[in-house]
């Protein structure tokens, strides 16, 4: 489990949340991102320009695993669709509890944004908002 799990667990800030907050205060860009794999993000970032931005300090990414923030033995955090059927569907718990910790990892005035495949399209428009 990561620091800022823990936080929410326990509403303590330890050291190394405040080197985060010191990190936070400088970089232009700070990005979060609530997965089941975020490694497959990591490695891609990692390299070339953004990588490279990254290294100098312009931008901070930091990746939170999904099942970090379940409740039960398993780490399940995937539930049945209303009504059954075919798909998956994301329980809202460890959900809710990851956001909580990504915000806490921005700051006071993070913005959420919550991808789904039925939800409007998202285009550079709306990003300007």
């Amino acid at each position: 489990m990561n620091v800022f799990a823990s936080r929410v667990r326990n509403g303590r800030m330890n050291d190394a949340e405040h080197r985060a907050s010191d990190v936070r205060s400088r970089c232009a860009l700070s990005v979060s991102l609530i997965a089941l794999f975020p490694e497959i993000v990591e490695a891609a970032i990692s390299v070339g320009v953004t990588g490279r931005a990254r290294d100098r300090g312009l931008w901070r990414f930091q990746p939170f695993q999904l099942r970090d923030f379940a409740f039960d033995a398993r780490k399940t955090v995937d539930g049945r669709p209303a009504g059954g059927g075919a798909g998956m569907v994301l329980m809202q718990e460890p959900l809710d509890r990851a956001v909580v910790a990504a915000k806490a990892w921005h700051g006071a005035d993070a913005k959420v944004v919550l991808l789904a495949p039925d939800g409007d399209r998202l285009e550079q428009r709306g990003v300007k908002q």
